[in-house]
């Protein structure tokens, strides 16, 4: 059934955490993204900022879905982690976790920050961004991130604040994360897309390229279906890394959970409130 985003079932609202270290481009990424704009002049982030920003997506088997982000751009300093990681983090729908690309020093935050969030929610989507891609990188930082988002089901981007590289992928990809987990969380209804692409999967590891040329889908719409599946068991991530333009490539098999008999269409609800 499309729903028209102009419907209010069909607008959600979800609250972003932006955590990580001190100085590794968290104010800068949300003013990219929202502003497409870049200042060179470091500021601390004192206490928490919020910003909004809109979302358009089409959604399988429910069409026009419009996510209203609540960015929440936060302090990085150490000392100040664990007196607001409850009050920061609590509702959130989604964290992002930002890296310096460059520097080593920055890896200690990302771990902290994403064991903290999985103490306040086991489930909340993750994403990685390594940002200030625009220098060379460190390769320990590379490693040890891909690690972490291989363990944690937390896809690593490489973004620039200051070219705005991935800066648009990454939180529209994160937006869709956001309402595949929502609609995976109330329909275990396969439809006949969704069977093919676990069938396809059973045989060997797929990736998004695999599946893009089996069921000939717009890519954000195979996303779509992608992420769904993956929330609800019917596939699995075997693995991720980062391709050549610096998003991420997930290979894919099909999961444990068993596909039922009968497809049972998804209609959207209104998401509960941060």
């Amino acid at each position: 059934m499309a729903v028209s985003a102009d419907d209010p079932t069909a607008q959600w609202k979800a609250k972003v955490c932006l955590v990580g270290g001190t100085g590794v481009g968290k104010t800068s990424l949300i003013r990219r993204y929202v502003q497409d704009a870049f200042d060179d002049q470091y500021l601390i982030t004192l206490g928490t900022k919020v910003v909004k920003r809109v979302v358009e997506l089409e959604f399988p088997q429910v069409g026009s879905v419009r996510v209203d982000l609540t960015l929440w751009d936060t302090m990085g300093e150490e000392f100040l982690r664990p007196t607001l990681f409850d009050t920061v983090l609590g509702g959130a729908k989604a964290v992002v976790v930002v890296v310096d690309v460059t520097d080593p020093r920055t890896l200690a935050p990302m771990n902290a920050w994403i064991d903290l969030s999985r103490q306040v929610s086991a489930e909340t989507p993750i994403q990685i961004l390594l940002n200030k891609s625009d220098l060379p990188p460190s390769k320990d930082v590379l490693v040890e991130a891909l690690e972490v988002g291989r363990q944690k089901n937390a896809p690593c981007y490489m973004t620039s604040a200051k070219t705005g590289n991935n800066v648009v992928s990454a939180f529209e990809d994160l937006a869709r994360r956001i309402a595949a987990k929502t609609y995976g969380e109330r329909d275990d209804g396969l439809d006949p897309v969704g069977k093919q692409i676990i069938s396809h999967a059973a045989s060997r590891e797929r990736t998004l390229q695999d599946f893009l040329i089996l069921t000939r889908l717009p890519t954000t719409i195979l996303q779509a279906h992608l992420e769904m599946l993956v929330g609800r068991g019917r596939l699995r991530i075997v693995s991720l890394d980062i391709g050549p333009d610096g998003c991420p490539v997930i290979k894919y098999t099909a999961g444990t959970a068993p596909t039922p008999s009968a497809t049972t269409p998804l209609t959207p609800g209104p998401m509960q409130r941060p």
